[in-house]
C-alpha cells in the first residue's frame, strides 16, 4: 500500500465524540501510512487557506484523531499514528511547523515527538502560531507523519483523521482573571473515554451549587460533553442544570434540569437545540450561548440562586426535570401581577438513591417577561409553554434549599430587581479575589490562562452546605433527622452555623456530606 490523505466522513471509533464526522466539519480527511514506514512521510493537504496572508496574530488550528494500532505487540507501537504535524510552506519558500514553531500551548510541533503527547481515538486540538511569518502568503500545506521504527509486530497500516485547518486570531489576555478561565477544559470526555472529568460550572467560589449547560439530561452523569452528544458534528444544548456534582464520574444529588427549546420531540419532551462552541462563552461567573435557532441564554449565579435571561425568536417551551430522580411536589401559580404576567413555581425534588440519607431538595422560581402557561408533558417533568412578548426577554430567578421551600424563596428574593449583568459582575468580583491570588506576569498568555483555569477548578470546592437564612447561616444536617420529609420542609435536623464540605472521589452516593461508613 502507499501513503495517502483522502476525503472521508470521519472516524469509525471515537469514544468521546460523534463518529462519522469531523470535529468541526461534516467531512474530514483520513490518512493511511504503511505500518512498516518509519517516516517522515509528507502528504499534500488540499486547503482553501492557500493564498491567505499571515497577520501578526494569526494562529493555524487543526485537529487530529489517530487510530490505535490494536495489532501492535508492544503497546507503545499502538501510538505510532499519533506522530503527526502540519507544515506550512510560504510564497518565499520558507516553512513553519513540524518542529520549526512551537504549538501555542508551548509543546513541540515535531511529528516524531507528538507520538508521546497526543492520544489515539481522541480528537487532539493542535495550534501553531504563525505570527513569525507575518506578511507572507500561504503556498501549501502538508501533513507530516513520522511514526518511527516499530519495536515489535504491528498491523498493516497506520490510520488517522484530520480536520481543518483554519486560521484564527490569538485572543488578548483579559485583565480580569475570571475572564481568563475556561470552564469547558476537560469536557471532551465521555464514559467511553474519560480524559478530564470536568463540567463547565458557573457560580461563585465555594458555592452551594452551580449552574452548568447540559448536552443531555437523561441521567445524573455526563450531562455535558464537548462533542459526544448530538446529531452530526454539532453538539446539542438540552438545557441548563443546577448541580452539586464534583465530577461527572460521581454523578449528582439534588440536581434540577431546565430543558429549553422551540419544539417538542416524539416523547413530548422539549427537543434539544444544536449550537456551535464558537457561540458559547463559558466562564466561572457567567455562561452565554446562542443556539442555531436563535435562542440566546445568559446566566449567572450566587451561592444558592441563579438568574437566567432567555431571548426566544418564537414561542417555545421550558421544562423542569430531575436527572435520575423526580419532582415529588410542585406548584405553579400566576404571580401578584396577574395571570400571564409572571409565574411562580415551587418544586420539591428527590433523587433515586437507595441510601436513607437522601435529602429532599427545594426550588422556588419566578418567570417573567413572557406569557407562560403550564403545558402537557411527561409526568415526571413540569413543562411550560412560553410566548415571548415584543421587546422583552424571559427572565428566570431561582432559589434553592435543602431546608425548605420558604428558604428557597428567601434565596430567590435576593435576586429580585437584579439583572444577569449585575449578578455576573458580583460573581466575577468574588472569583477575581481568588484567581488573582497567584499570577505569573512573565509567563505566556496560554500559561496564564491555564493557571486561572486551574485555580477556578480548585476553588469550586469545598462547597457550602449552609444557607444564609433570615436568622443567620443554617444547614440541614446530613446525618440526623427529627421528622419525615414534607412536601415543603425537610425532616432533617436544622443546625446553626457554617458547614463546608469537600468531596470524596469514590464517594458516589455521598458527594455533599462528610464521610459515612455503613
Amino acid at each position: 500500500m502507499t501513503a495517502e490523505l483522502i476525503s472521508h466522513p470521519g472516524p469509525e471509533q471515537a469514544p468521546a465524540a460523534q463518529t462519522g464526522v469531523g470535529l468541526w466539519n461534516e467531512k474530514c480527511l483520513r490518512y493511511t501510512v504503511p505500518a512498516s514506514e518509519a517516516g517522515p512521510v509528507s502528504l499534500a493537504w488540499p486547503s482553501d487557506l492557500v493564498g491567505s496572508v499571515v497577520g501578526p496574530d494569526t494562529v493555524l488550528e487543526w485537529a487530529v484523531l489517530p487510530a490505535f494500532d490494536h495489532a501492535a505487540a508492544d503497546v507503545s507501537d499502538g501510538f505510532r499514528a499519533c506522530a503527526t504535524s502540519l507544515r506550512v510552506t510560504f510564497d518565499d519558500g520558507s516553512h513553519l511547523g513540524d518542529g520549526d514553531a512551537p504549538e501555542v500551548d508551548g509543546l513541540t510541533s515535531s511529528a516524531a515527538e507528538r507520538r508521546g503527547i497526543d492520544w489515539p481515538e481522541q480528537w487532539n486540538h493542535r495550534r501553531i502560531d504563525l505570527g513569525s511569518a507575518q506578511g507572507r502568503r500561504i503556498e501549501g500545506l502538508e501533513l507530516i507523519v513520522s511514526p518511527g521504527t516499530p519495536r515489535g509486530t504491528v498491523g498493516e497500516e497506520l490510520v488517522g483523521w484530520v480536520d481543518g485547518p483554519r486560521l484564527t486570531v490569538a485572543d488578548a489576555l483579559a485583565d480580569s482573571p475570571s475572564a481568563r478561565a475556561l470552564t469547558v477544559r476537560g469536557s471532551h470526555s465521555s464514559p467511553g473515554r474519560s480524559r478530564g472529568l470536568n463540567a463547565p460550572l458557573t457560580g461563585v467560589p465555594h458555592g452551594g451549587c452551580y449552574l452548568s449547560p447540559a448536552t443531555q439530561l437523561d441521567n445524573q452523569s455526563w450531562t455535558y460533553t464537548w462533542s459526544g452528544h448530538g446529531e452530526g458534528r454539532r453538539p446539542e444544548l438540552a438545557g441548563l442544570l443546577i448541580t452539586r456534582a464534583p465530577s461527572i464520574w460521581i454523578g449528582d444529588r439534588g440536581a434540577l434540569g431546565i430543558r429549553l427549546g422551540l419544539g417538542l420531540d416524539a416523547d413530548g419532551r422539549v427537543a434539544p437545540e444544536p449550537f456551535e462552541h464558537d457561540d458559547e462563552v463559558a466562564l466561572p461567573h457567567r455562561y452565554k450561548v446562542t443556539t442555531r435557532s436563535g435562542i440566546v441564554v445568559d446566566a449567572a449565579g450566587t451561592s444558592h440562586g441563579f438568574a437566567v435571561d432567555l431571548d426566544l425568536p418564537s414561542a417555545g417551551f421550558l421544562s423542569f426535570t430531575v436527572p435520575g430522580g423526580s419532582i415529588d411536589h410542585r406548584t405553579a401559580e400566576a404571580g401578584h401581577g396577574g395571570a400571564g404576567d409572571e409565574l411562580r413555581i415551587g418544586l420539591a425534588v428527590t433523587t433515586d438513591n437507595p441510601y436513607e440519607r437522601d435529602m429532599r431538595y427545594f426550588v422556588n422560581a419566578r418567570l417573567g417577561g413572557a406569557d407562560v402557561a403550564v403545558a402537557d408533558g411527561p409526568d415526571k417533568e413540569l413543562t411550560l409553554a412560553v410566548t415571548p412578548r415584543a421587546g422583552e426577554r424571559l427572565h428566570l430567578e431561582m432559589g434553592t434549599s435543602f431546608i425548605s421551600l420558604t428558604q428557597a424563596d428567601h434565596t430567590r428574593s435576593g435576586l429580585e430587581g437584579r439583572s444577569v449583568e449585575d449578578v455576573a459582575a458580583a460573581a466575577e468580583e468574588a472569583w477575581n479575589e481568588y484567581l488573582g491570588l497567584v499570577d505569573t506576569p512573565s509567563s505566556s498568555v496560554e500559561d496564564r490562562r491555564a493557571l486561572a483555569s486551574d485555580l477556578y477548578r480548585l476553588f469550586l470546592y469545598p462547597t457550602s452546605h449552609h444557607e444564609e437564612t433570615a436568622d443567620g447561616p443554617r444547614y440541614a444536617d446530613p446525618i440526623t433527622r427529627n421528622a419525615p420529609d414534607g412536601p415543603e420542609t425537610t425532616g432533617r435536623t436544622i443546625r446553626e452555623g457554617r458547614f463546608l464540605t469537600d468531596h470524596g472521589f469514590w464517594d458516589t452516593y455521598r458527594t455533599c456530606w462528610p464521610a459515612f461508613h455503613l
